[in-house]
């Protein structure tokens, strides 16, 4: 790869702006005069990129050119300028699928997941006779992820290069190949003149997602209907949904340990109900970290509550990491309302685990130690804050998550401290104990008039008064 030098002024756009004006909607004559046809062959990486979870990857520095989370902008032993090294802690070897398999590892949507995928031979096969193993734009290895992808983006659904059956059609029946007689495909002729090949004009399938024309979700903590879905996602809500990987559209809506949260996706079915041979839903979330505490995904059914309409769970469980759901259902008709629209619902019931379930408790370890115990009802962080009055004035503890808390605080050997405790868990969830208080306040010694002397034993009585407590016994001693 040949550098070039690329002039600057002041004014030059910032992050993928910065990258626009070389490979935007349009060549740059500055560019095209020094690198002629330069735009022709990488052409427009702008428009279908835009909008897109690719567009805000993460720059690996402060240039907030988010293109540098893949590109080596200075240059790159590798096609399409892509930089060996590390990218999202994997480490990268190129051109490869090495570069997509660094973020894409799950399993979302028909993607099975790294594991899986990558046991196929859509992963290993660099060489075949019976098919091409690259695709003719893409300057990929064979067996990469981007041959049939397009990292910038496509008109066409899951950044496909083409339409599914072209993109087929275009590695399986590429010039120059051949067929074993055992082979199970013999080429697009043989396959036209077959039953499955008339079956595929008359049959079809329709993807249904998040930026689907007239998709609705809502969000709510009390049981929602078509009729009452909920409030309205916000639109940073709608792009996490809509986002492959990574950020989910959150609902965190009660702080009542038992009760639910609740989410509601509609989906607009063009097409007559009665035409269609199934429905397949697919859902893709997480709820609760502690078991007890499930999540489920549901259907609305027409023809449940005597053709009033009802909820029809299609899967519940303790899924505290992200779980697919796919679900196929065979009577389309129960399911598409008279607008034409199928709804689903995600339940999850909450637990805060931040919720402290027993203590404080204080106890001395020694005469200048005290421990401070608690539980939560999941895992949370430990803090403290103590002083001699209910200002407190320190606090002390541990960021670590746990459900059993101890903190040991340092204080004097006599006089009352008051102190309170308070967790906080992953998802921002806090609780705050109320005051206590523990220690017994230095008695006041008050000179005695000498009032003359006997041999025998002199009595004398010491007062104090003491705030009652129910969190923590005093110990006497003189």
């Amino acid at each position: 790869m040949t550098g070039r030098s690329v002039a600057s002024k002041p004014g030059v756009p910032v992050g993928n702006a910065f990258c626009w004006t070389c490979h935007g909607t349009k060549a740059s004559a500055r560019v095209n005069a020094v690198v002629p046809g330069y735009w022709t062959r990488t052409g427009d990486k702008k428009t279908n990129l835009v909008g897109t979870p690719h567009e805000t990857l993460t720059a690996p520095d402060a240039t907030e050119i988010s293109c540098s989370a893949c590109h080596g902008s200075h240059g790159a032993t590798s096609t399409a300028l892509i930089a060996a090294g590390t990218v999202n802690g994997a480490a990268v070897t190129g051109n490869d699928q090495s570069l997509c398999l660094a973020c894409h590892t799950g399993a979302v949507g028909a993607y099975p997941g790294e594991a899986i995928y990558t046991q196929t031979g859509h992963s290993t096969v660099t060489e075949s006779s019976k098919a091409a193993t690259g695709w003719a734009s893409s300057a990929s290895a064979a067996g990469s992820c981007q041959n049939c992808h397009d990292p910038h983006g496509s008109t066409n659904d899951a950044f496909l290069r083409e339409t599914p059956e072209s993109l087929c059609v275009g590695c399986h029946d590429a010039s120059g190949l051949t067929y074993p007689v055992d082979y199970s495909y013999q080429g697009d002729a043989a396959y036209a003149a077959s039953g499955h090949g008339a079956l595929s004009n008359t049959l079809s399938w329709t993807t249904l997602r998040s930026d689907s024309s007239g998709f609705g979700a809502w969000e709510g903590i009390t049981a929602p209907t078509p009729a009452a879905p909920g409030v309205a996602l916000s639109a940073a809500e709608i792009d996490a949904l809509r986002t492959i990987d990574g950020d989910r559209a959150v609902t965190n809506g009660t702080d009542v340990t038992g009760e639910s949260d609740y989410q509601v996706y509609r989906f607009h079915v063009e097409t007559d109900p009665a035409t269609l041979s199934s429905l397949t839903v697919r859902w893709a979330g997480f709820g609760e970290l502690l078991a007890g505490f499930p999540t489920s995904v549901s259907v609305w059914n027409e023809t449940l509550a005597a053709g009033a309409g009802d909820w029809e769970q299609l899967a519940t469980g303790d899924w505290a990491s992200l779980t697919e759901i796919k679900s196929t259902l065979s009577t389309p008709v129960d399911y598409v309302d008279a607008s034409g629209d199928v709804y689903l619902m995600a339940r999850a019931v909450s637990a805060i685990d931040a919720e402290i379930l027993t203590g404080p408790m204080a106890s001395r370890v020694t005469s200048r130690t005290v421990n401070i115990t608690w539980t939560t009802r999941g895992l949370a962080n430990s803090w403290v804050d103590f002083g001699p009055t209910t200002s407190y004035g320190t606090t002390t503890g541990s960021a670590a998550l746990s459900a059993a808390h101890s903190v040991v605080i340092s204080v004097e050997p006599t006089g009352t401290y008051h102190y309170q405790v308070h967790s906080d868990d992953s998802e921002g969830e806090t609780d705050t104990s109320a005051d206590a208080f523990f220690g017994m306040p230095a008695p006041v010694l008050v000179d005695l008039a000498l009032v003359g002397w006997s041999p025998g034993p002199v009595p004398v009585t010491f007062d104090w008064s003491l705030e009652p407590s129910p969190r923590t016994p005093y110990t006497f001693q003189f």
